[in-house]
């Protein structure tokens, strides 16, 4: 069916009458000679390059825009890889539609939905969806910027709403995904001020555990999803005590000040996995940057520097299981029913650090490394005017598991994270 859907949306968007604003085509071709690929060439790239092993890869890249009027307008995006490895495969990590009417947009399909900052690609990504694995399939209402009444648009709010299903092969098969936004932003002549709330769950689906099974996945379930509510006696019991579903999300944050020559965001993200989180218990957590873009410059252009620190978790004593009890050891991207966590296709749907082994897919903590101490270093700028160039070094301290390092402890065995693994890439 899936195939079917692609096949029609490839020949719906070709057919559109020659009156289109815009198409763009391009190609590209990728080679990796090396045992393990380097990190960064691998993350934040969609999955297109395998993790070990040589590769070659072939890219096609379309973009169509048609505008119907100033404010109706539809677009679609296609990005087709091509990849020969010890995991050769051929897939769309991008094909989508979207339509807007103001400054409504709807979208449906595999897409990107970048986050408020300006200098993307030299980021580590966000902590809750990056450019890291293929994204997941589904359909988003999302709004740009709208002015509050009477506020003379200084003060502004957008939102989103999204429905989709995870579509790779899972503990739990083919979950819903729920996600939802909500955005301020204070703006004062070349000032402003933004802070958002990004939620997402996953839910229903079926598990491969026989004492679970299939999970609850009715309308009466997506409003629980929808009001973060505990679950109903057909939900396992750990859901019944907390909340439905696997939820998390991220507060999401900056100050962006932009004069002649350039532009300087301060910003800042913290994932929460839970009441804890959402109250700010782990508020050591987070991703803090700095991004500058130079306006009168070629050589260097844009400056980012970010720092990733996940130690902390709410604390090192882990939940006792009843509400308002002991609560830590958030275990970031893992969950105990939904055990494939937040990846999708084997890779962490959020930031690369945050590390996960195809071997351990039946293990109740999918991600082995999430505590985590991360200092990196974006630059990016024109080696001459056809020639550009960007360039990334990031160290990190990798810690593994609460659980896990406590468990080798009290049994007097090796952990792998002990000492803390460093990585420079």
């Amino acid at each position: 069916m899936r195939k079917i859907f692609s096949l029609i949306f490839i020949c719906l968007v070709y057919t559109l009458p020659a009156t289109a604003q815009s198409i763009k085509y391009n190609f590209g071709i990728n080679s990796v000679l090396s045992e393990h690929t380097p990190f960064w060439m691998q993350s934040n790239q969609f999955g297109e390059f395998d993790t070990e092993g040589s590769s070659l890869s072939g890219s096609f890249n379309s973009k169509f825009a048609q505008n119907f009027s100033e404010r109706f307008s539809f677009s679609s995006e296609l990005r087709l890889i091509s990849r020969l490895s010890e995991h050769s495969t051929l897939y769309a990590p991008l094909i989508n539609a979207s339509i807007r009417y103001g400054k409504l947009h709807l979208t449906a399909g595999r897409f990107y939905n970048p986050r408020e900052q300006q200098l993307e690609d030299l980021s580590t990504g966000s902590l809750t969806m990056s450019r890291n694995a293929v994204p997941i399939p589904r359909v988003l209402l999302a709004t740009e910027f709208i002015s509050v009444p009477f506020t003379q648009d200084i003060l502004q709010i957008k939102g989103s709403f999204g429905h989709g299903v995870m579509e790779d092969s899972r503990f739990v098969k083919r979950p819903f995904l729920h996600e939802s936004s909500l955005y301020g932003k204070l703006g004062i002549e070349k000032l402003y001020v933004f802070l958002g709330l990004q939620r997402y769950a996953l839910w229903g689906g079926e598990s491969k555990d026989p004492n679970v099974g299939k999970l609850p996945s009715s309308f009466n379930d997506l409003l629980r999803i929808v009001f973060s509510q505990e679950g109903g006696d057909d939900a396992p019991e750990l859901d019944q005590d907390y909340k439905l579903g696997d939820q998390f999300g991220n507060y999401d944050g900056g100050i962006r000040w932009t004069a002649e020559s350039i532009t300087a965001e301060v910003y800042w993200q913290n994932f929460f996995e839970d009441k804890d989180g959402l109250i700010l218990k782990n508020y050591t957590d987070g991703l803090f940057g700095i991004a500058l873009k130079l306006k009168h410059t070629q050589f260097v252009k844009s400056v980012l520097f970010e720092h990733i620190y996940s130690k902390d978790q709410s604390g090192p004593i882990g939940a006792d299981g009843t509400r308002g009890g002991a609560g830590g050891q958030d275990n970031y991207y893992n969950h105990s029913v939904y055990v494939t966590g937040w990846s999708h296709f084997g890779r962490s749907v959020g930031t690369p650090f945050f590390t996960s082994s195809p071997s351990r897919a039946n293990n109740k903590s999918f991600f082995e490394n999430n505590r985590v101490v991360v200092y990196h270093l974006g630059l990016g700028g024109n080696l001459s005017p056809d020639l550009n160039y960007i360039f990334k070094i990031s160290t990190s301290n990798n810690y593994g598991l609460y659980r896990e390092r406590d468990q080798a402890i009290e049994n007097n065995l090796e952990y792998k994270f002990l000492p803390p693994l460093r990585q420079t890439s």
